[in-house]
C-alpha cells in the first residue's frame, strides 16, 4: 500500500511532455521526455524478443544479485529483504565518471501479473528511509521506474521505464546524456542473454 501512495505522488508530481524517439537501432527504441517540475528527462526503451517467454524474463529482471552482469555501470547489486518471490527491498550502485561520485540507492520492487500469465508490470521505487550506510556515494532519493513484459504469439514485448533525480552536483545535462545510452545498453544485455 505504501508503495502505491507513493508511487501515485511521484507520478502526479512528475507529469511528463509527449516522447520523442532519440534511438531505433537493433530492434531497440528509445524514447526521452522532458518532466514538468525536473531538470532531469525521463526515458522509456522498447524491444520485442522472438520465442522468449514471460517467465524467462520474469528470472532474469528478479535476479537483483546478478544485476551486475548486464545492467551497465551496476555494481554491488543485493537484496537486502526478500519479502516474497514477487517483492523485494534491494540496493544498488552505478559507477559514474570521474570526477562525478558514483551513486547508490535502495529500492523497494513489486511485481504484478495478468492477463492470464501473460502480462508483467515490475515496478520500483526509490525508498528514502530504508537505514544503509553511504560512503563516498551519492545517494539516490527520487527514482522511479516499471518494467511492463507482455507475451504474444511466442514473442515477448518490453518496455524500461525510468525517470529519477540523481542528486548531488551533477548537472543536468551531463545526467541527460545518459538517458539514451543506459536503457539501449540495457535493453541490448538483455536480449543477448535470452536469446543465449
Amino acid at each position: 500500500m505504501i508503495i502505491l501512495l507513493n508511487l501515485f505522488v511521484f507520478l502526479f508530481i512528475f507529469e511528463g511532455n509527449p516522447w520523442q524517439l532519440k534511438k531505433d537501432e537493433n530492434g531497440i527504441k528509445v524514447y526521452v521526455r522532458a518532466l514538468e517540475d525536473s531538470s532531469f528527462d525521463e526515458f522509456k526503451a522498447i524491444t520485442t524478443i522472438q520465442e522468449c517467454s514471460l517467465n524467462d524474463a520474469l528470472e532474469l529482471i528478479l535476479d537483483v544479485n546478478n544485476y551486475e552482469g548486464w545492467f551497465p555501470d551496476c555494481v554491488n547489486p543485493k537484496v537486502l529483504e526478500q519479502i516474497d518471490k514477487y517483492h523485494d527491498i534491494h540496493y544498488i550502485e552505478t559507477v559514474s565518471p570521474w570526477p562525478v561520485q558514483n551513486r547508490c540507492g535502495v529500492y523497494e520492487q513489486t511485481t504484478t501479473i495478468s492477463n492470464n500469465d501473460t502480462k508483467a508490470e515490475i515496478v520500483f521505487l526509490a525508498q528514502t528511509d530504508y537505514p544503509i550506510e553511504v560512503k563516498d556515494m551519492v545517494r539516490i532519493t527520487e527514482a522511479w521506474g516499471k518494467w511492463t513484459l507482455e507475451e504474444k504469439n511466442n514473442a515477448l514485448t518490453i518496455t524500461y521505464q525510468f525517470n529519477g533525480n540523481p542528486g548531488g552536483d551533477i548537472p543536468a545535462w551531463l545526467a541527460n546524456s545518459f538517458v539514451v545510452k543506459h536503457p539501449y545498453e540495457t535493453l541490448w544485455s538483455f536480449k543477448k542473454l535470452m536469446e543465449q
